[in-house]
């Protein structure tokens, strides 16, 4: 069961006067995104040239794109380190897991980006100490030719085989949204798919616009005792469904915000290492 959810409020004041703000306009993102460095911004600069006219959405190296024609609905997914992109439309979650991993580099792929150059695949380990790590994902995106960029949080605190997961957001565009997703622990298989452990049973985010929100599950709470008595088994915590609306328009990401990888063993405290 997770605890009551409250606006970041104090955590958007301290912050929005070391995050850039993005101007409206679709070339927004993809002006911003050149002095960035990662994936993500990867992801915007392939997005400001390729999804013109249509609304997107950026995690990771995954470019969701969404339209309609003709009244009639269009998803798509592309891994711009690939170029490689599957229409994922009216696909339920699993349908649409398979059809996002079909797009990634293959193990050993060691290629270039698809917008020139190389980049880090893989984001640098967020860990603090063996039983603490905070990363953030930075997500990308156009609505209705308003161009954003929301930076989104995991704060997570291992005990045993149960952990305390603190989720935020902060849109740095200055305008409220709404965001919300669904949460779950997974099994990182090197070779093979991954698999998910357990899912929370609550759909996280807030019900209404604003700039910033926290969201925290309890380590006593639904996911108490949920991560693996296995040794040496790498688990991680997944956001996904995330599903952003802005100004009335929602678009959902095929992809998803993951947190740092834990070790999980038998007998002692999972942990980061």
């Amino acid at each position: 069961m997770r605890s009551l959810k409250l606006p970041a409020l104090a955590v958007a004041a301290a912050t929005a006067v070391l995050l850039p703000l993005l101007s409206a306009g679709p070339a927004a993102a993809a002006s911003d995104a050149p002095t960035a460095t990662g994936p993500s911004a990867d992801c915007a600069r392939w997005a400001g040239t390729h999804a013109r006219g249509h609304n997107w959405l950026c995690v990771g190296s995954g470019l969701t794109q969404s339209w309609s024609d003709g009244g009639a609905a269009h998803r798509t997914y592309t891994d711009v380190h690939t170029a490689r992109t599957v229409d994922v439309t009216g696909l339920g979650e699993q349908a649409t897991a398979r059809a996002v991993a079909s797009t990634a580099p293959a193990t050993g792929d060691l290629q270039a980006s698809a917008l020139g150059g190389t980049d880090t695949l893989l984001a640098p380990s967020a860990r603090i100490d063996d039983y603490h790590a905070k990363n953030t994902e930075y997500v990308y995106w156009n609505i209705n030719n308003h161009a954003g960029k929301t930076n989104f949080s995991y704060s997570i605190g291992i005990s045993n085989h149960s952990a305390n997961v603190d989720m935020s957001y902060f849109e740095t565009s200055g305008v409220g949204i709404k965001l919300t997703w669904r949460l779950r622990l997974r099994h990182d298989i090197s070779f093979g798919s991954d698999t998910t452990l357990f899912t929370y049973p609550n759909v996280e985010g807030p019900y209404y616009y604003t700039q910033s929100y926290s969201e925290h599950e309890d380590r006593y709470g639904d996911g108490y005792n949920t991560m693996p008595y296995q040794t040496d088994w790498k688990v991680f915590w997944d956001s996904y469904n995330l599903n952003l609306v802005y100004g009335g328009t929602a678009i959902t990401a095929a992809g998803t915000v993951q947190s740092d990888r834990a070790t999980c063993y038998k007998t002692v405290s999972c942990k980061f290492k």
